[in-house]
């Protein structure tokens, strides 16, 4: 707290950790097995490894790292750089071609090239299509002017000889009239597109939304980049340092589309027809046909009738929160319909309540003797399947 104003602050104010509810050991251990593991580590591995019982959270913490390791003053890739696309998800049936457009996400590579061998960092990044402006983007965001820029020989690469690349356009077609192999063309981005989509099907288990790819790339470019990196540590201190540097990211940013949640519509209790009441006759018709008994008025007027036998099983020591007549209409429909106690509609009382009940008034005194359920469904002028209630009850009890 402030002595001048009184105004309270926090050393996690500013930084991603800003508001959180998670103790900053937690996060602290999270950054440990994100930055340190090799390939990374998965929402459901990390929630197992720490011991959270919320998904959700650990998902948050993940997205959170995700979103910080980008600087906004990285240096753009020089000298040579090799620049291709390819699609996150594999081939699409029922297009043509390796840049038709459908469900997947196309994504642009460009990774430089070492003099005598070898490679240097990476840039990947979703874009729309593989139109010239959209790959004219991607170059002048990843690319520093005056580099050399070795493409194959797509149309859309055309134009960035004017704006101050030097453009090296190799043709596959070419090389395969050549008798060459026209993957050795672009090595680089091909290896590098390789290892993605095998990333994310191995730590990822190929669970990666479109409107996160991005973020996913960005961390599959922080890997690499520091691939060579010796110490551990250092990786964990680095992200440490872009966390605290990072502006606060809030839940509902990284949530990609907020779906609506289809309430279903709360319908008055007690009113419209249960099935099963249907069967039963009306008061004082006996065995005769069956005849259909409105719900409103006469179902709960027939209970009472077996309120006071139902009512009896427990002494009322504090007031019933729970209606009797709702319990008995839930244990009727599991008897007349033989559904499991799990299928028991919403609008009745929950599974665990209806139960309790049911063998709570199913108990015998004796053996000659009939159980309250038994003696009230008697009452009721049952006519369920021709079973003793011996095998009836036992049959229900024991699903």
């Amino acid at each position: 707290m402030c002595t001048g104003c009184g105004a309270r602050t926090s050393v996690t104010a500013g930084t991603i950790f800003d508001r959180t509810r998670t103790p900053l050991t937690v996060w602290f251990a999270a950054c440990w097995h994100f930055a340190t593991g090799k390939d990374g580590i998965s929402a459901l591995s990390l929630k197992r490894t720490l011991e959270i019982g919320s998904y959700q959270t650990v998902w948050a913490i993940l997205h959170r790292l995700r979103s910080v390791l980008v600087r906004p003053d990285r240096e753009r890739l020089n000298g040579k750089v090799e620049v291709d696309e390819t699609y996150i998800g594999g081939a699409e049936p029922g297009f043509s071609g390796g840049r038709a457009h459908g469900k997947k996400v196309l994504t642009a590579i460009a990774v430089e090239i070492l003099e005598p061998k070898g490679w240097g960092r990476c840039r990947m990044a979703p874009i729309e299509d593989a139109s010239a402006s959209s790959l004219l983007h991607f170059v002048q965001e990843c690319i520093e002017p005056g580099t050399t820029v070795i493409t194959d020989g797509w149309n859309g690469y055309l134009g960035i000889e004017d704006e101050g690349y030097i453009h090296d356009r190799r043709s596959q077609r070419a090389a395969r009239a050549r008798g060459e192999d026209p993957g050795e063309l672009l090595p680089a981005v091909h290896r590098i597109a390789s290892l993605t989509k095998r990333w994310i099907l191995g730590t990822h288990q190929g669970a990666v939304d479109a409107a996160h790819l991005p973020s996913y790339l960005n961390e599959f470019v922080f890997r690499f980049n520091r691939r060579r990196s010796r110490s551990r540590g250092m990786l964990f201190y680095r992200v440490l340092e872009l966390a605290v540097a990072h502006a606060p990211v809030r839940y509902k940013d990284l949530v990609a589309a907020q779906r609506s949640r289809t309430v279903p519509p709360n319908p008055q209790r007690n009113e419209g027809i249960r099935t099963a009441w249907r069967c039963l006759p009306k008061a004082g018709h006996g065995g005769g046909a069956s005849t259909p008994v409105k719900w409103r008025a006469q179902s709960r007027e027939m209970f009472e009738l077996v309120a006071p036998i139902l009512a009896s099983a427990r002494k009322r020591t504090k007031p019933r929160k729970i209606d009797l007549y709702e319990v008995f209409c839930a244990i009727f429909y599991v008897l007349k319909s033989g559904c499991q106690w799990s299928m028991i509609p919403s609008d009745f009382p929950k599974k665990d309540t209806a139960y309790y009940y049911f063998k709570l008034w199913k108990e015998k005194p004796s053996e000659d003797a009939l159980s309250l359920l038994e003696q009230a469904l008697k009452k009721c002028a049952w006519r369920g399947p021709y079973q003793q209630w011996a095998q009836r009850l036992h049959h229900v009890s024991h699903r």
